[in-house]
């Protein structure tokens, strides 16, 4: 009977990145999630500063034709 260590030796031997293959995408997907927060939060202060200016540009032109 084989043992099972032996084949797991054996598999790193051949196989030395086994386990660690997928730590770059992972390390990709965290870098492009930031992003796009970063992103998303700067469209919303924008969205954000456009409904303050129109609500100050009503506020004015209430008061000017008053």
């Amino acid at each position: 009977m084989n043992n099972p260590v032996q084949n797991i030796r054996i598999t790193f031997h051949l196989f030395p990145k086994a386990g660690r293959s997928y730590q770059g995408i992972n390390e990709e997907i965290i870098w492009v999630s930031i992003g796009m927060g970063i992103a998303i939060a700067i469209l919303i202060a924008v969205a954000l500063c456009y409904i303050m200016r129109e609500k100050c540009i009503e506020r004015r032109e209430y008061y000017i034709t008053a």
